[in-house]
């Protein structure tokens, strides 16, 4: 069954477990922890002026959509991200692939780790606004970003990926220090630069429309066929 918990000051919760249903935290005040949450597979939908999750043991299963200040959630598994309005910073730490089935809007900064070997970040296909930087963590896999937010976001890269697909609307594209094992595709509604060398094993395509695109660092490494739009 679902389980619904709703309070007009702040909710802090010890342990808690929820069968098969969706569960929904609803505060008008912080969301904090002294336990876990251990949720069946039904999700998640959280709203509070913050939110700080970050007990390791937390499960939740199925989709999670996060409302509020600055948000900061613990997962021992992979997270699927909903629909989620972040009015400052948002934290995610997960022990799986990090997804999601609709946009992400986050004004501040936001951070995403794995601790998964080789996990997927797949937040490529949705129209996210990320307002502030975004920093992206962990031994990862495949990963992809689209953003769409007009001013152009830090971007920070872990030590390597194996795809690698950036998509930005209405800004350009800084590239960090880069090493893709696999593919790199970059589309930019603005210039295409970087702050630091590219080392490439496969292919890469950069479209920058009637923009400008300047790749020109001198550790550049790229193993594949460059194509240039």
């Amino acid at each position: 069954a679902d389980v619904s918990i709703s309070d007009t000051n702040g909710l802090q919760f010890d342990s808690v477990q929820v069968g098969s249903g969706r569960l929904k935290i609803t505060a008008g005040g912080a969301v904090t922890q002294t336990g876990s949450i251990r949720q069946g597979g039904g999700g998640a939908t959280i709203t509070g002026s913050s939110i700080t999750l970050t007990s390791g043991g937390n499960q939740f299963n199925g989709v999670l959509s996060l409302n509020g200040g600055t948000i900061d959630l613990t997962n021992s598994g992979g997270v699927t991200l909903g629909a989620s309005n972040i009015g400052s910073t948002l934290t995610i730490n997960a022990g799986g692939d990090i997804t999601q089935t609709e946009a992400l809007a986050v004004s501040g900064n936001a951070t995403f780790n794995s601790s998964a070997n080789g996990a997927n970040i797949q937040l490529g296909e949705l129209p996210n606004s990320f307002a502030g930087s975004v920093t992206l963590g962990g031994n990862l896999g495949n990963v992809s970003l689209r953003n769409t937010s007009s001013a152009p976001s830090t971007l920070q890269m872990p030590g390597s990926v194996h795809d690698l697909k950036l998509t930005y609307d209405n800004s350009g594209i800084i590239l960090p220090n880069t090493i893709v094992t696999g593919n790199l595709e970059a589309k930019a509604g603005g210039d295409i630069t970087q702050t630091g060398a590219i080392t490439l094993t496969g292919t890469a395509k950069f479209d920058a429309g009637s923009h400008a695109i300047k790749l020109d660092t001198e550790g550049n490494n790229f193993g594949g066929a460059v194509t240039l739009n």
